[in-house]
């Protein structure tokens, strides 16, 4: 039976007081050593602290220890931004319309970033897929360039900063052919960072780092995350958004805040047959930020759309830009 992480935190505390060893914990929940440190992580967190003393994880009474207060968030600057993922325009799942639902929200919230963690296009895998075109009402580069032209959301004031995904790419493991940059020479409010991963600083402040990742997405949601911040080299960012897996989840590990972000199209069948949960969705930020760019507070919400919302064959449907 799988247990969900907020009960799996709690066993976690009653065995370390059982006095069971690292080791033993590892095995007893089928943990990684990486897994299990993101867990003592999020632990810490919440105030606990732990050693280890002969393969014992030892929980240290640190209720005399000096507390760092947070300075009053009114002290602090307040940044706002949208994030959004896998749209995959050009494929007739496409959910337009409730992409264009996620932007007049930014713009209700004075949100003027937006960024895209890539597979801003569905792509052409017709030489690995045979059957992809037939998902397809945009056909090739140059009609899905035009689709997203044409129908991604434009709104005054707002800038769309985007990574290309594997989908994306795929135009140019084909024929040459960067939609990336095209789709930044055509729409001026929409600018390309690169291909798989960027670093982006918002408000010249907090480093945020893009990414899109290759692979499927492990049972835990917190496993892939963690193995890309460990790989990391040089300096890290102090946010991390993740595309690609279609998923939702946020976390704090090794100091840099990390998001799954969900995606807004509908599911494949090829997910289905699998069993892969689709999200749809996208989430907005609120930090707050002292004069060095530290984040002292972060608020993650999260808006989610249920089966009911999505709509079929919604690249029929005529939206406002």
């Amino acid at each position: 039976m799988e247990i969900d992480e907020k009960s799996l935190l709690k066993f976690i505390i009653r065995d370390i007081n059982k006095k069971l060893t690292y080791e033993e914990i590892l095995a007893k929940y089928e943990l990684t050593d990486v897994q299990l440190e993101g867990l003592l992580q999020m632990l810490e967190l919440e105030g606990y602290e732990f050693t280890k003393d002969e393969g014992l994880l030892v929980r240290l009474n640190n209720s005399h220890k000096e507390k760092k207060l947070k300075p009053s968030i009114d002290s602090l600057e307040h940044l706002q931004v949208c994030i959004v993922s896998d749209t995959h325009m050009g494929n007739k799942l496409e959910q337009r319309t409730l992409l264009h639902r996620i932007y007049d929200e930014a713009e209700i919230r004075g949100i003027t970033t937006v960024l895209h963690c890539g597979d801003i296009v569905d792509g052409d895998y017709r030489n690995k897929r045979p059957a992809h075109p037939y998902d397809l009402f945009a056909q090739g580069a140059s009609q899905q360039l035009y689709n997203v032209i044409e129908n991604y959301p434009q709104r005054d004031g707002i800038t769309t900063f985007f990574i290309t995904g594997s989908h994306d790419n795929t135009h140019y493991l084909n024929g040459g052919f960067n939609i990336g940059e095209a789709i930044a020479m055509l729409r001026p409010d929409m600018k390309y960072l690169g291909p798989d991963q960027a670093m982006f600083m918002l408000d010249g402040k907090v480093s945020i780092m893009l990414k899109h990742p290759g692979g499927g997405v492990s049972k835990a949601l917190s496993y892939k995350p963690q193995e890309a911040i460990n790989k990391m080299e040089g300096e890290k960012p102090k946010v991390l958004l993740i595309g690609h897996y279609h998923k939702s989840y946020c976390m704090y590990y090794n100091e840099i805040y990390t998001i799954l972000t969900p995606c807004l199209t509908d599911q494949t069948q090829f997910m289905k047959m699998n069993d892969l949960q689709n999200v749809v969705g996208a989430v907005f930020l609120d930090l707050y930020v002292d004069k060095k760019g530290n984040i002292e507070y972060f608020n993650y919400d999260e808006v989610r759309f249920t089966d009911k919302d999505v709509i079929k064959n919604d690249y029929l449907r005529k939206v406002k830009k």
